[in-house]
């Protein structure tokens, strides 16, 4: 019965915290705009 009440605890604190935390949002991990790779060639070439 132990076993049971901790495997019950354990399962209800992942769905919890799976639910707690908030979405993935994409444009957060993207670059945006030309990179710094850009601007040094610009500035070369120029």
């Amino acid at each position: 019965m132990h076993l049971f009440r901790k495997l019950l605890l354990s399962l209800m604190t992942n769905v919890l915290g799976f639910f707690g935390r908030s979405s993935y949002h994409a444009e957060r991990h993207y670059m945006r705009g030309p990179g710094p790779a850009c601007e040094r060639k610009k500035s070369n070439s120029a």
